[in-house]
């Protein structure tokens, strides 16, 4: 098992997609210019992570929180 999770969460000033069109668009573009610019940042979650994506974890998660 990995230490750690993408949860795929993420804040954003609105101004970081100025220039952007109105339509569909790929944000990694963005992603890896603020890269570039040194301005991701992410914190570790100090706690447990459970995901509920299929019957048995949610199981699992109910039994835990149960």
């Amino acid at each position: 098992m990995t230490p750690f999770a993408n949860v795929g969460f993420g804040i954003l000033k609105p101004q970081i997609l100025d220039g952007q069109g109105a339509g569909a668009f790929s944000i990694y573009p963005t992603w890896r210019r603020l890269q570039a610019e040194g301005r991701l940042y992410g914190v570790v979650m100090d706690a447990f992570w459970m995901h509920v994506g299929d019957p048995a974890a949610r199981d699992a998660a109910e039994a835990r929180l149960g």
